[in-house]
This record gives structure tokens, C-alpha cells and sequence, in this order.
């Protein structure tokens, strides 16, 4: 526990305690009591402190940084708190006195702008995980900008042992890539005006060096403005440790994202990017195709290239579909064109002008919808899979996560291509596409062939019962390698899912099956359960939320509908909303913060009042103790004067009989024949006396004897007498009767 640690229990339940209390606003009774013990006892562990979401602020910080000095803590975890900067800053002595922390969890701690992190990022020497990302949903995200990600980030750049490297939810990279900043890469700049659909600030600039694109030349120099997409660039290409980075929704624009995946391509170590829910557009998958083509390339030649194993892009709209399919069925439901203009938004971030080649076409109310599609589709045709033709040779990415990213079958068919050479995917997940049951039949065929694919995730496309059966046959064959399939909200009916059944029948490597929340009837998963009895490998299978009625599922039908017709309408109030709850939010924490602080004032006051009172209490006692004390002075000395003068008539009557003594002894001892005759003479006085008594004991005796005897003669003559009187009164009364 905390003993690990160097801390002692004295510690953690004072200043600590105290300071645990003010941060959570608790009282300090018994069960609030016990609810710490049992944070401390969970949280502290052998060289770690795991103390995730427990309301933590400075307080509990500041008590705790200076009993953390040279101990051998490794892993520090407070993500979900509420440190903010100033908790941020005390942290950093902690990261400065522990030489063996080489993990640091700060997210979601409302953290903003930290000066003296990135310097102490960079003189830490065994620092491996750094995690500054949040959830859009929590509620003390991390808001780090651009001026406290540059601070960040260039102690980052000068770390020699930094491995992982996670900033979701900040937004630092709204204008990371400005033509101020640096030109994006020359490809981008080829492919401008071609895919005009981009946001603002993904222009580039042709005519600027190479030094300025990436990034104002080496670290350190200033020959050019630095953004922290620059930084993180420079990150990529200089760390020689750095395997993980995850930029999940940070505002990243396409020409930053383009500006990484360069940097990724010069990298020796990364291993997995993300860079999901930033809003990315089709010229990002481009780049990224790109990237792995030169890798591919670069392997071919022999030399030592691009590491990356896992890439996640999941939540970006990376073949601009998304805002063709939504002005597409506004067209049907009869909205006019000046609504459908106006710009999508993914993640609260406006995607700039990415459609702006599609919306430029103007849509009738009664403008057909497969028209339009086919509009739409023309104009992508052999523009944006790249990906997909670079993950055809490439024999190096092992995970592939392309969620929400409004994927078609046509992508779809270009994937399946690259899966029929591909023999290193071992994750693919493409859940919430716009994936038809055609283009699964394909995938399944590619399935086949595959001979390292573990994981397929498919939920929320309408794969239905056909696309179904072709997994099934994937599932059927001898060396099949799926171990999870996610089937979950495909529109599967009871002949999709007895054909899984059937192919389970010979399946030895799927363990994980999900298929909740599809069309079976009660029919259809009996006969399920039957087949599925015969497997013994299949360890979690979930079924949930079937069997439902048609009615219902008409009326959720007509309510996707209308849902889709009033999107267009919630679109203009998003960020309003957002502004204000950003505003409440800002509000809550100043409130809290000033309730906070009118009790600490509060706690204050009654604390000086109780110590006053306190203060009056001793001062009384302490005067009656003084009034007592004297009192009983006055007695001791009383009695101490009486048996002073007692102890002196003592001593001088102890004085007169010692002279007295002396004075005998001295007579003895001068005179002892006189004294000797003298005694015998009282010795003979003392016998003659003796025999005196003796014979006056003598004559007392006969006396004493003579006078008993005339007592007895007195009792015989007195007992005489009385029986003399006694017998006339005897005669009198016989002679009466």
C-alpha cells in the first residue's frame, strides 16, 4: 500500500485527509471517514498510485507532491480529477523528484496551459507514457491550446525515452497547418485544387521551401514561426523511441494530417496512429494511401522504412460521402438547395468546404436521389482509393479501424482487392459505413483467402441476410482465423443467422460472436441455440434485443425519418449550444470555485472562533488553578510554620535528654565503683521491699480468708432465721381452712 512509498499513516490521515476533504467538499464523520480509507487503500498500490475519477484537486496535490520526494514511485494515474493548471504545476516537482515514474495519466483534469511540463518532460529520463487526452463527454476535459501544446510539445521533442503520447480532445491543431506556419507537403499542394472540398487552413503554399514545410527546419530554430502540428512532425521524424500517438479529435485540419503522415513515413519506431474524429476529408485517406506506397516501395529496395502497424481514421469522412448522401435525401424529403449548403459539422468542428464541388450542382425538391449518387460517384472514381491500393502490397499494417468514416461499396470492392495479397491485417473494423449487402458478399469471398484476420467488426451497416451467408462461408472454411465477429444492428435475419450457425458447426477459432439487436424470430434462434450446442469454442455470444415486432420497427423507421429531417434544422443551433454549455460549464467551475472559497473562509472564521473560545476556557482555568494554588500555598506554609516550631521544642527536649545522657554516661564511666555499691545498695532496698509486699500480700490473704468465712456464718444465720419466720404463716392458713 502507501508504506511502499515511504508514507506513513500519520500522513495520509492528516494534511492529506484534510486536504481530501476540502477538494470533495465532504464532511468529516465516520462513513466519509471510511470512504477515504477505502480511496487510499485502492488507489496505493506497490509503486503505483491509481487514483482515477475521485474528485481530486491542488489541495489533495500539494499534500501529497512533498511525501512523493526520490521515492520509487513508476506509475502515476489520476486521470478524471480536477487539478487543473495549478495541480498541473505541482505535479511537476513530483515528475522532477521521482527518477523512476515512467507513467503519467493527466487527463481529464481540466488542465490548460502548463509552462513547466514540457521542461520537465524533457529532462525526465525514463518517462515512457505521457496521456493528456479526454472524452468529449467528460466533464473536466483537458483544453489545451495551441500556446500550451507548443510548451508541451517541445519537451516531448528533446525526451530520448517518451513511448506513448496521447492528446485526444485538445484543441491545439485548429491552426496547426496556416500558411504563416509553414507550407503543407508538395503533394498536397498537386492535389489542391482537385480536392477543393477542404477546410479552412488545409490551403498550402506552393511557393515556400522545403525547410518551412516541415516545420521552420531543425528544433530549435527560429527562422519561422513553430505550431504544435510542426512540433509533432519534428516529433516523428527525430524520436527514436516514440511507438504510439493518438491525436483523437483535436481540430486537425487535412493539411496537418497530411503534414503527420510525412513525418510518420521518416519515422523508424511509430507503430500505431490515431487520428480519428478530427473531421478528416478524402485527400487525408490520399496521403495516407500514399505513405504506405512508399513504404512498400522503400521494402522493395531493401532499405529500412516506415514502421507503422496500426492506423484508426475512424469517424472522419474520409470518401465524402457523408455530405452527398445528407443533401441527397434532403433533396427527397424536399428541402430546398439553400439548406443543403450549408456545411456539415463532425465533432462540433465545421468541415469547411469540403463539398463544395458536389453542393455546386443545385438540387430540386424534386431531384431524385440516385441521380445524385451517381453524380456523386462519378466524381469520386478513381480519386480517393489509395488506401485501399496501398494496403494492397503492403505487408506491414496489422490493424485497420475505418469506423464512421461514410464508406461505400465501392471502397469496400477496392479493400477486398487489397485483401487478396494483404496477409498481415489482423483487425478491420468498419462499423457504422454505408456498407450494402453486395459489397459484404465481396468481402466475405476475400475472407477466404485471408489467412491472419482475427477481428471483423461490422456493426451498424445493413449487411442483411446475404452479406451474412458470406461471412458464413468465410466462418466455414477449414483454416479460418477469425477469433471476433461483430454483427451487431446489421439487419440479419433467422436465414443469415442459421447459416452462422451451420458454419460454427466445423468452426474451431471464433470465440466472440455478436449479433444483438437484429430481426430473428424465436424460430429462427432456437434453431440457432441447436447448432450452436455442437460448439465448444465459441466462449461469448450475444443475442440481446431480437425478435422484435413489425409494428414497432415501422414506427422506428418513420422516426429515423423524421430525425433525418429535423438534422438539418439542429445543425444551426450546434454550435450555440455548444457555446452555451461551454459557457455554463465555465460558469460551474467559477461558481464552484467561489463556493469553495467562501467555505474555506468560512471554515476559517469558525476555526478562529472555536480557538478563541478555547483560548478563553484555558485562560479561566488556568486562574482558578493560580487562586487554588495560592490557597493551598497559604495552608502548606500554615502548617509547615507549626511543624516547624513542633520539630523545634522536639529538638530541643531531643537536645536536653542527649546532655542528660551524656551526663550518665559520663558519671558511669568516671565513677563506677560508687555507682556499682549504689545499685546493690538499691538492689537490696528493692528486695527488702519485695519481701515487704510479700508479707503484706500474706496478711492480706488471711484477711481476706477470715472475712469470707464471717460472711458465710452470716449467710447460715440469715438463711436460718428466714425459715424460722416461715413456718407460723404455714400454720395460720391451715387452721383459716
Amino acid at each position: 500500500m502507501y508504506a511502499s512509498l515511504g508514507i506513513s499513516s500519520d500522513q495520509v490521515y492528516g494534511d492529506m485527509y484534510t486536504a481530501w476533504l476540502r477538494d470533495t467538499h465532504e464532511k468529516n464523520t465516520p462513513e466519509v471517514k471510511r470512504l477515504y480509507t477505502t480511496t487510499i487503500e485502492n488507489g496505493f498500490g506497490d509503486q503505483k498510485i491509481l487514483l482515477r475519477r475521485q474528485r481530486l484537486g491542488a489541495n489533495f496535490i500539494s499534500s501529497l507532491a512533498p511525501l512523493l520526494h526520490q521515492c520509487s514511485l513508476v506509475k502515476l494515474d489520476l486521470h478524471g480529477n480536477m487539478l487543473r493548471d495549478v495541480g498541473c504545476e505541482m505535479l511537476i516537482h513530483v515528475l522532477r523528484d521521482a527518477p523512476q515514474l515512467t507513467y503519467l495519466d493527466l487527463g481529464a483534469n481540466a488542465i490548460g496551459c502548463s509552462s513547466g511540463l514540457g521542461n520537465a518532460i524533457a529532462q525526465h529520463k525514463r518517462l515512457a507514457v505521457l496521456i493528456l487526452g479526454s472524452e468529449r463527454e467528460e466533464a473536466y476535459a483537458n483544453q489545451i491550446e495551441a500556446i500550451g501544446a507548443m510548451l508541451l510539445l517541445e519537451g516531448c521533442v528533446l525526451s530520448r525515452t517518451l513511448k506513448r503520447l496521447d492528446l485526444s480532445g485538445n484543441p491545439f491543431a485548429m491552426d496547426g497547418d496556416t500558411p504563416s506556419a509553414g507550407a503543407v507537403p508538395g503533394s498536397l499542394a498537386a492535389i489542391g485544387g482537385a480536392a477543393a472540398g477542404t477546410r479552412v487552413g488545409s490551403a498550402s503554399t506552393p511557393g515556400m521551401d522545403t525547410a518551412a514545410a516541415r516545420g521552420g527546419g531543425a528544433y530549435g530554430m527560429r527562422s519561422a514561426p513553430r505550431t504544435p502540428v510542426q512540433l509533432i512532425a519534428q516529433l516523428l521524424r527525430t524520436s527514436v523511441t516514440l511507438t504510439h500517438l493518438t491525436l483523437q479529435s483535436v481540430c486537425l485540419t487535412d493539411g496537418g494530417a497530411a503534414h503527420l503522415f510525412e513525418a510518420a513515413g521518416a519515422s523508424r519506431t511509430l507503430q500505431h496512429l490515431n487520428l480519428s474524429a478530427n473531421g478528416l476529408s478524402s485527400r487525408v485517406a490520399d496521403e495516407a494511401g500514399r505513405l504506405l506506397q512508399q513504404r512498400t516501395a522503400v521494402a522493395r529496395g531493401g532499405a529500412l522504412g516506415c514502421t507503422l502497424h496500426s492506423l484508426v481514421l475512424a469517424h472522419n469522412d474520409l470518401w465524402d460521402n457523408g455530405a452527398a448522401a445528407a443533401q441527397a435525401h434532403r433533396g427527397s424529403l424536399g428541402i430546398g438547395a439553400a439548406a443543403a449548403a450549408r456545411p456539415a459539422t463532425c465533432d462540433g468542428i465545421g468541415l469547411h468546404n469540403r463539398a463544395q464541388s458536389t453542393t455546386a450542382m443545385t438540387l430540386t425538391p424534386t431531384s431524385s436521389p440516385s441521380k445524385f449518387v451517381d453524380r456523386t460517384r462519378a466524381l469520386r472514381d478513381g480519386t480517393h482509393g489509395e488506401t485501399d491500393d496501398a494496403s494492397h502490397h503492403d505487408q506491414f499494417i496489422t490493424t485497420l479501424i475505418l469506423d464512421d468514416c461514410v464508406m461505400d461499396d465501392t471502397a469496400l470492392y477496392t479493400l477486398c482487392q487489397s485483401l487478396m495479397t494483404n496477409a498481415m491485417l489482423k483487425v478491420l473494423s468498419m462499423r457504422h459505413n454505408n456498407l450494402s449487402p453486395d459489397g459484404v458478399v465481396q468481402l466475405g469471398r476475400s475472407l477466404c483467402r485471408h489467412p491472419c484476420l482475427e477481428r471483423l467488426l461490422l456493426s451498424g451497416n445493413a449487411i442483411e441476410d446475404e452479406g451474412a451467408c458470406a461471412l458464413a462461408t468465410a466462418l466455414g472454411q477449414p483454416d479460418a482465423p477469425l477469433v471476433e465477429l461483430d454483427l451487431v444492428k446489421t439487419w440479419l435475419g433467422d436465414r443469415g443467422l442459421i447459416a452462422i450457425g451451420v458454419a460454427l458447426q466445423t468452426n474451431t477459432s471464433l470465440r466472440v460472436l455478436r449479433v444483438s439487436d437484429n430481426h430473428f424470430t424465436h424460430n429462427g434462434g432456437a434453431s440457432f441455440a441447436a447448432l450452436l450446442e455442437s460448439n465448444s469454442y465459441v466462449v461469448q455470444c450475444e443475442l440481446g434485443a431480437t425478435s422484435v415486432p413489425h409494428h414497432i420497427l415501422l414506427r422506428k423507421y418513420k422516426l429515423s425519418e423524421a430525425h433525418l429531417e429535423l438534422e438539418a434544422l439542429r445543425e444551426n443551433n450546434t454550435e450555440v449550444k455548444r457555446t452555451i454549455e461551454n459557457f455554463d460549464l465555465q460558469t460551474k467551475q467559477d461558481h464552484s470555485d467561489f463556493l469553495k472559497r467562501i467555505r474555506e473562509l468560512e471554515e476559517h472564521i469558525e476555526n478562529a472562533k472555536q480557538q478563541e473560545a478555547r483560548y478563553t476556557e484555558q485562560k479561566a482555568k488556568l486562574e482558578a488553578d493560580l487562586t487554588k494554588a495560592e490557597r493551598a500555598h497559604e495552608v502548606d506554609m500554615t502548617y509547615m510554620a507549626e511543624r516547624l516550631s513542633v520539630e523545634v521544642g522536639l529538638r530541643e527536649k531531643a537536645e536536653a535528654e542527649l546532655q542528660q545522657r551524656q551526663r550518665e554516661l559520663t558519671y558511669w564511666q568516671e565513677k563506677g565503683p560508687e555507682r556499682e555499691a549504689q545499685k546493690r545498695e538499691q538492689l537490696a532496698a528493692l528486695k527488702a521491699d519485695q519481701e515487704a509486699w510479700s508479707s503484706q500480700r500474706k496478711a492480706y490473704r488471711d484477711r481476706t480468708a477470715e472475712l469470707q468465712q464471717q460472711v458465710s456464718t452470716l449467710e447460715a444465720a440469715a438463711a436460718s432465721a428466714g425459715a424460722s419466720r416461715g413456718m407460723p404463716k404455714r400454720r395460720k392458713k391451715s387452721t383459716m381452712v
